[in-house]
């Protein structure tokens, strides 16, 4: 209970601050740099990737209308004519594939979860081993979450830039995404007794059911959007190889060790990657973000750049 009282008070914390958060400052080279013109290229950069081939998305104008957007109109330019227009119909398709994720995080852990739990009371040494594996999962996630960051930092800051040139509101998901990542950063621990394996796994059940719950609701509340099924969107790639209409998809340990892993691998792949997110977190802008994630989160260390996870492609 104390775990999740901290949690939650953490969480409201930062969402009622988020209008504060600002994390390169005003004199640093990346915030000179940003002003329309290079907003207008790194969204034409975001746009002509492949990771938006063969997505539509649907936005709901009321219960019987719905308006869809497909492909050749996200790749359509953008220019100094439409960029307010555009840009924060690309955010809120960003805002959903992400919010996605974070669903698919959920399911993936909670079978793993309730695996470890099926154990506690009738074998203790694979209640260990599960809790043990379970924690480690959760600490190898922190490399996705990294990445989830950077993007969510870039966009934060293009934003606030938008809002105090034009005006332009804007939904955020930086807070939500960095208390995720604070909460995968873990220090080492030795798992040898029962009562830590369970206090391992009690903590992770409340990352799943107040954490993780907490911040998809919070995002489902910002998104007008939805994807509409695309064969090769993670979670179809991931129902080809598991049954998710499953509550606990394998009966094995090791099965979630990999799915896990391959999970982490095709998000940093299909939300950093495919979406041209490398191109344009270069130089300053890379530089002065990857400057204030190690200064605001101490466990950070370069390992957690290395995204080469186990598992089938």
């Amino acid at each position: 209970m104390l775990f999740r009282f901290l949690i939650l008070n953490f969480y409201n914390f930062w969402i009622l601050n988020k209008s504060l958060m600002v994390f390169c400052s005003s004199s640093s080279s990346s915030n000179q740099n940003i002003d329309t013109k290079y907003i207008i290229n790194a969204f034409n950069t975001i746009c002509q990737q492949k990771g938006w081939l063969d997505i539509t998305y649907k936005y709901r104008v009321d219960d019987d209308t719905h308006r869809y957007i497909n492909t050749s109109e996200i790749k359509s330019e953008i220019n100094e004519d439409n960029f307010l227009q555009k840009i924060p119909i690309i955010n809120d398709f960003i805002i959903v594939r992400y919010t996605a994720y974070l669903k698919l995080f959920k399911y993936l852990l909670n079978s793993f979860y309730e695996l470890c739990c099926s154990y506690i009371n009738i074998d203790e040494k694979n209640f260990i081993y599960c809790s043990r594996m379970l924690r480690h999962t959760v600490s190898t996630s922190a490399k996705m979450f990294l990445k989830f960051l950077y993007v969510a930092i870039f966009i934060h800051n293009i934003n606030v830039h938008l809002y105090n040139q034009y005006e332009l509101d804007y939904k955020i998901f930086v807070t939500q995404i960095k208390l995720l990542y604070d909460l995968t950063l873990k220090k080492r621990i030795n798992i040898t007794f029962i009562t830590i394996a369970v206090n391992v796994v009690n903590c992770i059940g409340s990352l799943i059911n107040d954490s993780l719950n907490t911040i998809i609701e919070d995002l489902d509340t910002l998104n007008h959007y939805e994807a509409c099924y695309y064969e090769k969107s993670v979670e179809t790639l991931i129902r080809k190889t598991i049954d998710m209409d499953r509550k606990i998809f394998s009966g094995y340990i090791d099965d979630h060790i990999t799915t896990l892993d391959w999970f982490y691998k095709l998000a940093i792949k299909d939300g950093y990657y495919d979406l041209g997110f490398d191109q344009v977190i270069v130089d300053n802008m890379y530089t002065c973000i990857k400057e204030n994630i190690e200064a605001n989160h101490k466990l950070y260390d370069l390992h957690q750049e290395n995204v080469n996870f186990k598992g089938p492609i």
